[in-house]
C-alpha cells in the first residue's frame, strides 16, 4: 500500500511539474508574441516617421553669393508637398547668416518691397516655390563671404515637428537676371 501511495504521489509531482514548465512556455509563447507586437509597434511607427519626411521633398536649392562688401544673402528651391494633407513652413534656419528670415515681395504704393513672412501653408499634392522676386530665404549678416560653389545647410521647420535639412549651392547670379527693387525693412 506504501509502495502505490508513493507511485500516485510521483505522478501527481510529475504532473504538477509539468503543468508548471508548460506554463512556463506558455509564458514564454506570450512574451514572444509581446515582443512581435512591439517590434511590429515601432517598425509601423519608424515607417509613418520615414513616410512623413518622404511626404514632404525639396528642389533645386541655391543660394546667390556675396560680392565683395556686401553681407546679405538669398536662398531659394521648391517644396514639394507629396502627403494628403497640407503642410506648413514655420520657420528657417542655418549658421550662414547672423539672421535667416524667410521673406516676401510685396507691391506696396507701386513699388516693391521685401518683408518678413508669416508660416506659408503648402497644400495636399502641391509646391511652392522660393524664387528671386517672389518668396525667398534672407540670409542676413552672412557669417563669410559666400563664394561660388559653397554648400550651406538650411534647417526648415514645418508646423506637425518635422524637419528637414537641405544644403543649397552657392551660385553667381548672372548680370542679365532680373534684378528685384526693393526696399529692406
Amino acid at each position: 500500500m506504501k509502495y502505490i501511495f508513493l507511485i500516485a504521489a510521483l505522478i501527481v509531482s510529475n504532473a504538477s511539474l509539468s503543468h508548471q514548465h508548460g506554463s512556463h512556455d506558455s509564458h514564454k509563447e506570450k512574451s514572444s508574441h509581446e515582443n512581435h507586437v512591439e517590434a511590429k509597434e515601432h517598425k509601423t511607427h519608424d515607417t509613418h516617421k520615414k513616410h512623413q519626411s518622404n511626404t514632404i521633398a525639396v528642389h533645386h536649392p541655391t543660394i546667390k553669393t556675396t560680392p565683395p562688401g556686401i553681407t546679405n544673402s538669398a536662398a531659394y528651391f521648391t517644396i514639394v508637398n507629396n502627403g494628403e494633407k497640407d503642410i506648413t513652413l514655420v520657420g528657417v534656419a542655418s549658421d550662414g547668416a547672423k539672421l535667416v528670415e524667410m521673406h516676401e515681395h510685396v507691391k506696396h504704393n507701386g513699388t516693391f518691397k521685401m518683408q518678413k513672412m508669416k508660416p506659408l501653408t503648402i497644400p495636399a499634392n502641391s509646391k511652392a516655390n522660393f524664387e528671386p522676386g517672389g518668396n525667398h530665404i534672407m540670409f542676413i549678416g552672412v557669417t563669410k563671404p559666400i563664394e561660388n560653389g559653397d554648400k550651406i545647410d538650411i534647417t526648415l521647420s514645418f508646423d506637425d515637428g518635422t524637419q528637414k535639412t537641405i544644403t543649397s549651392v552657392a551660385k553667381k547670379q548672372h548680370s542679365s537676371a532680373k534684378k528685384a527693387h526693393h526696399k529692406h525693412h
